[in-house]
């Protein structure tokens, strides 16, 4: 394992290891994150783990822990996300700012996505979309009174390869330039 407390310019995860974030990681551009035979954990109590204008993320046991109802999503401010998780586990992401993803795959779990608004998946041209094996949660969270920027906007596919449930909500508007399917 190997425990984050600042920005790290780079290093090796040892096979199997997990990346635990236990200190704000903030940087001026991009931030990558590679656990290929572990998990990426926050342990962050309350403010944003990672601060960056992108975050890469790639693991084989789940991105985040828990669900955002229980506090322990991966917290972030970051303005495109872009994650990979191969094996087991989920993707749980709680992003707050504008939030655009950039390809979000999960074939041994499920994706949750919350923004605190607003939402965009995938950029133009129907790429970046998400594929989960199991449930799909995105949401454009209401982020006070008045507010009208709590949109979700859909550019590109969103799915689960088994079938199970996709949920998509915003607090003011979805909108979306992908074709219906009703198969």
């Amino acid at each position: 394992n190997i425990d984050l407390k600042a920005l790290v310019q780079t290093g090796d995860v040892p096979s199997g290891g997990n990346i635990n974030i236990n200190g704000p990681i903030a940087a001026s551009g991009g931030v990558s994150l590679t656990a290929t035979g572990g998990s990426i954990n926050d342990g962050v109590e309350t403010n944003p783990a990672i601060i960056a204008q992108s975050l890469n993320l790639v693991a084989a046991n789940g991105i985040g822990v828990g669900s955002v109802s229980d506090g322990a999503p991966l917290k972030t401010q970051v303005s495109t996300l872009t994650a990979n998780n191969g094996a087991s586990g989920d993707i749980y992401i709680l992003n707050t700012g504008a939030l655009t993803t950039s390809g979000i795959s999960n074939l041994g779990g499920g994706v949750t996505i919350v923004a605190k608004s607003p939402l965009t998946i995938g950029g133009t041209g129907s790429t970046g979309g998400i594929s989960a094996l199991n449930d799909v949660w995105l949401e454009a969270g209401a982020t006070g009174t008045g507010v009208t920027t709590d949109n979700l906007t859909i550019n590109g596919d969103i799915y689960s390869t088994a079938n199970k449930t996709v949920t998509v909500r915003a607090g003011n508007s979805i909108a979306s330039s992908q074709p219906r399917n009703s198969d």
